[in-house]
């Protein structure tokens, strides 16, 4: 019985030492806390309301800039296919008549040909 007692004296006794240890440990950090004041004051924060317009409408100009722009180099593609469209039928155009010319040329050098040989 004297043992059972010693060990559940031994056992609430450690208990004890690791309980006063959470204490005193909690009562360390409190009293820190308590005793450190941190404050926080906020930075002074200027916006300069003219400059920040001023920039505002910059990028709009700009955004406005580029999209005029996009919209020009658009319409110069299109012009651009529109030319080189009418060179490619105007080169098709000259290659169908060389071949008929080479063609005409062709009789007409076999036609020499007979008349030579007669």
């Amino acid at each position: 019985m004297i043992l059972a007692d010693v060990m559940t004296w031994g056992q609430v006794g450690a208990i004890a030492g690791v309980v006063s240890g959470v204490v005193i440990t909690t009562i360390a950090i409190a009293t820190y806390f308590s005793r450190t004041r941190v404050e926080v004051s906020p930075q002074p924060f200027e916006v300069k309301a003219a400059e920040q317009f001023a920039r505002k409408h910059e990028l709009d100009r700009i955004e406005r800039d580029v999209i005029t722009l996009s919209k020009d180099r658009k319409r110069d593609a299109g012009e651009l296919h529109e030319k080189i469209n009418s060179v490619d039928r105007k080169v098709a155009g000259l290659e169908k008549a060389t071949e008929l010319q080479n063609q005409r040329l062709l009789g007409m050098d076999q036609k020499l040909d007979r008349l030579i040989e007669r």
